[in-house]
């Protein structure tokens, strides 16, 4: 049998080669706004998925935070860069599709 321990992960299509603080941040914006299949959750629930959500990305970064301290003006800085970027690939695919619907 081998043992075997995961260091990393490899993440080819968003690969990019930054600081550690640009993986925490790019991953924080993900738990913290990525889309939630909420659609089979009663709305009188759903107050209970925002919760978890809000629990799981606090102890992503206390996790962090242990293993090395975060500068929090470079946080900032890639969250903003991640939101960027996925406002550019949700504006990208809205215009592959609409092209895709066009007739010559």
């Amino acid at each position: 049998m081998i043992n075997v321990e995961v260091t990393g992960v490899l993440d080819w299509p968003n690969m990019l080669l930054a600081e550690r603080a640009c993986d925490v941040a790019a991953t924080r914006v993900i738990l913290r706004y990525a889309p939630v299949g909420v659609a089979g959750v009663p709305s009188h629930l759903r107050w209970l998925l925002r919760a978890a959500r809000a629990v799981l990305v606090r102890r992503f970064m206390a996790g962090h935070r242990r293993v090395q301290p975060l500068d929090g003006a470079a946080l900032r800085y890639y969250e903003a860069l991640a939101c960027m970027r996925g406002l550019v690939r949700v504006a990208e695919n809205r215009t592959a599709a609409g092209a895709g619907r066009q007739r010559p």
